[in-house]
Formats: structure tokens, C-alpha cells, sequence
């Protein structure tokens, strides 16, 4: 088993990285004209959940190369 079959195996995983693309597009489909308040809370929206799926993906791999090897 690769390391992306186990990443597409975890459920929580993938709805992390939903999430993350969502407010990513979301993030960057704003109008130039956007205030800064609802841009910065874009932001750490989008960054708080990169941060989760990075994290989950972190704990993922150390999981995987205790069952798979390096």
C-alpha cells in the first residue's frame, strides 16, 4: 500500500482537504474590492484548515511508516 492509498483510506483526512479547497477557492474568488476584514478572515479560515489537514497528514505518515517501513 503506497502512503496516498493510505491518505485515501482516512475519511477525516479527505474531508480535511475538502474543507481546505473550499476555502481556497473561496479565498480566491474574492472581488478585488473585498474589504480588508473579510479578506484577513478568509485567510485565517483557509489557514486553519490547511493546518488541520497538514497536521492530520503528518500523524498519517508517522502511522503508515510504523506499518509499511520507510
Amino acid at each position: 500500500m503506497t502512503f496516498e492509498d493510505f491518505l485515501a483510506a482516512d475519511k477525516t483526512y479527505q474531508q480535511l482537504k475538502k474543507k481546505s479547497a473550499e476555502l481556497a477557492r473561496k479565498r480566491g474568488s474574492m472581488s478585488i474590492g473585498s474589504t480588508r476584514a473579510r479578506v484577513t478572515t478568509a485567510n485565517a479560515n483557509w489557514a486553519r484548515a490547511a493546518e488541520a489537514r497538514d497536521y492530520r497528514e503528518e500523524y498519517l505518515r508517522r502511522e503508515w511508516e510504523k506499518t509499511e517501513g520507510k
